[in-house]
Parts: C-alpha cells; sequence; structure tokens
C-alpha cells in the first residue's frame, strides 16, 4: 500500500463512527465504576472485527493509532498507563 494510501485510509478510520459495543462491554467501559478488564479482550474483538469488516486492507501503525486515539477519547476508562494510553498496539494483535 502507498503512502498515500495508507493516509487516505487513515483519514476514513479517523471519521468513521466506532463500533457498537455489545452492552457488556459498555458496561464495563463507561461511567465511573468501569472496569475495562473484565472486557478487554472482548472489547478487543468486537472493535477488530467492525474495523477489519469496514476496512480489509487495515494493517498500518497509523491505521490501529487512529483507532486507538479516537476510542481512549470516547472511552477513557480504557486508558493504559504510559506517554500513549490508547489501545492501538492491542487491536493490532487481535487483526
Amino acid at each position: 500500500m502507498c503512502v498515500l494510501a495508507v493516509a487516505d485510509l487513515t483519514r476514513d478510520i479517523a471519521k468513521a463512527p466506532l463500533p457498537a459495543f455489545s452492552a457488556l462491554v459498555l458496561q464495563h467501559i463507561v461511567g465511573k465504576g468501569a472496569v475495562p478488564e473484565k472486557v478487554w479482550s472482548l472489547m478487543i474483538s468486537e472493535a477488530a472485527h467492525y474495523y477489519i469488516g469496514q476496512w480489509p486492507d487495515i494493517h498500518d501503525h497509523q491505521h490501529y493509532q487512529a483507532i486507538g486515539v479516537k476510542m481512549y477519547a470516547k472511552y477513557p476508562a480504557i486508558g493504559l498507563t504510559g506517554a500513549n494510553p490508547w489501545v492501538c498496539c492491542k487491536i493490532h494483535a487481535a487483526v
């Protein structure tokens, strides 16, 4: 995939809505009592299936970073420790 195509796909992913997570996942990633660890694998699996279904050519680190940043912005409880708290590497592993 050429650089332009990577940038175009990254832009499309960043503009797209987030997956419609299951009620179980939402229960554990939203609000003050959120415990994302209880549904972490399921959340990553649901996100991976959604994004691969929309964009089968997804594979670049920029793609996963766009997803992770967007998910973290909406669901801050899923943040990891470190300079970049979003979950892009975890999603990449699930794909």
